[in-house]
């Protein structure tokens, strides 16, 4: 373990550790969301605003190092739904999460990359289905 003189890059021996590294420095992301065309991070802070509801919402795959809250900021009325892409999980089982209230949030972190997200904290009664 050490610098590459070469480089100046951090380095393992056998592990490609800058590439961990990068991906943990962006952890504090912070993305407000308001339409249900908007991406939400997979690793940092998604804040929405969802007025009316918001379905349609995508939260992608996690990768080795991604910490992700989702957290509803504002709600008039109706539902914020976030699903996962085929083959992706919220805890092993379900792909859809709705949330009805303001201030309800999920704070998830990666288990497997690629595949599956675990939940650390459901905070308000986010609801979880598998559609």
């Amino acid at each position: 373990m050490g610098v590459n003189k070469t480089t100046g890059n951090f380095r393992m021996p056998g592990v490609n550790e800058m590439a961990k590294l990068r991906r943990v420095a962006h952890q504090n992301d912070y993305v407000a969301i308001t339409g249900a065309t908007e991406a939400l991070v997979t690793s940092g802070i998604n804040v929405i605003a969802g007025g009316t509801g918001l379905a349609g919402l995508t939260l992608a795959a996690p990768k080795w190092g991604d910490r992700c809250r989702i957290v509803v900021g504002s709600l008039t009325s109706g539902d914020v739904v976030v699903t996962t892409p085929a083959g992706v999980t919220f805890d092993g089982t379900n792909n859809t999460a709705t949330l009805n209230a303001a201030a309800e949030a999920l704070d998830l972190v990666c288990h497997t990359e690629g595949s599956r997200w675990v939940i650390l904290v459901n905070t308000g009664s986010v609801a979880l289905s598998d559609v």
